[in-house]
């Protein structure tokens, strides 16, 4: 279990709005789907919006996204994790910070946001991936 750099009472601390945008099979496109217009920003359409705290697990987040993405539920599913931030010049950017599955326990669900340099107003891009049917 990797070590928790922030270590929060919440009891204590107010939560923050965590905006998720979610995708099957794939995460949205940066350059398509985040979008700065003269009017402010455009996101993707498929929206959850969590309060929760900086020490937030992969997991956590996992089990509330399961409450409202019907996919996610699915014993194969894979949830995918990627931070969309800003850099120095205003610039967006995706990074992946993780991934988890549905089910069973993975070696990143215990990473939490502030592990990830998760800051308040990042937003994070979910990409709910089902495994291929070939046979």
């Amino acid at each position: 279990k990797p070590k928790i750099m922030v270590e929060i009472d919440r009891t204590k601390v107010c939560p923050l709005l965590l905006r998720c945008f979610w995708n099957l099979q794939k995460h949205n496109i940066l350059s398509t789907e985040y979008k700065k217009t003269p009017n402010g920003m455009t996101y993707p359409p498929q929206e959850v919006q969590i309060y929760t705290w900086p020490d937030a697990t992969l997991r956590e987040l996992c089990e509330i996204l399961k409450d409202v993405i019907v996919a996610a539920r699915d014993k194969n599913a894979t949830i995918q994790f990627a931070l969309v931030s800003t850099d120095r010049n205003g610039n967006l950017m995706m990074r992946p910070i993780g991934k988890v599955s549905s089910v069973r326990q993975g070696p990143q669900d215990f990473l939490c946001l502030a592990d990830c340099k998760f800051v308040t107003g990042d937003l994070i891009d979910i990409a709910v991936v089902m495994p291929s049917n070939k046979n």
